[in-house]
């Protein structure tokens, strides 16, 4: 199967992983060259995450669907946590933004999260990798 049969929303979907595997990766050299710390940062594994999805690779779906389900859940505890809390500081030293900025940014890649989801989660797109792990093996 060449790339050009994988649907635009499994692409868009694996650069997504792959973006967010970046900006985690930004955040951990941020925190090593500004703060002088070293920060422990798990969302660079979505960068092999994005890449495994775009090679079809049936452990990545798999593990895009746990990833995706573990930030949503993280993204709900924060949101309560902007919301109820006075005075939460969510990332030190980086940003300080108001209560409703945070609140819109977790609102959005929440969403951004669900439709990620919702993707890997597709009936042609499972069969897609299962097509294409058995298409390799045979």
């Amino acid at each position: 199967m060449s790339k050009n049969n994988i649907p635009l929303s499994l692409k868009i979907t694996s650069i997504l992983f792959i973006l967010s595997g970046v900006l985690s990766l930004i955040n951990i050299l941020y925190s090593i060259i500004v703060n002088n710390a070293i920060r422990i940062d798990i969302g660079i594994i979505a960068i092999f995450i994005g890449l495994g999805i775009f090679k079809l690779r049936e452990w990545s779906r798999t593990a895009g669907l746990y990833f995706l389900r573990i930030a949503i859940v993280i993204n709900i505890l924060i949101f309560l946590g902007v919301l109820f809390i006075k005075n939460i500081t969510i990332y030190p030293g980086y940003l300080n933004l108001s209560k409703m900025y945070m609140l819109a940014f977790i609102i959005l890649s929440s969403i951004v999260y669900i439709l990620m989801y919702l993707v890997l989660k597709k009936k042609e797109i499972r069969e897609l990798f299962k097509w294409y792990t058995l298409d390799r093996e045979g």
